[in-house]
């Protein structure tokens, strides 16, 4: 709920698991919730246009994209 309050507030948040296999299950479980809140959520699992969302959920490792750019 912390990430739906920072993405209403223009900002565009990571979400981290520990796990790569996490990223999608998580990300759609959640979808229907941000997407009422008018959010876009994505991961960022082979998926390199989940920067785009608002809502971004993924591993570690890969999370580190958004910061780079």
């Amino acid at each position: 709920m912390i990430a739906a309050f920072h993405g209403l507030h223009n900002h565009q948040v990571d979400i981290v698991t520990t796990s790569e296999v996490l990223a999608v299950p998580q990300c759609r479980q959640l979808e229907g919730f941000y997407e009422t809140l008018g959010l876009t959520v994505s991961h960022n699992f082979n998926n390199p246009d989940g920067y785009k969302s608002d809502i971004c959920y993924g591993h570690y490792w890969t999370s580190s994209g958004r910061t780079a750019r």
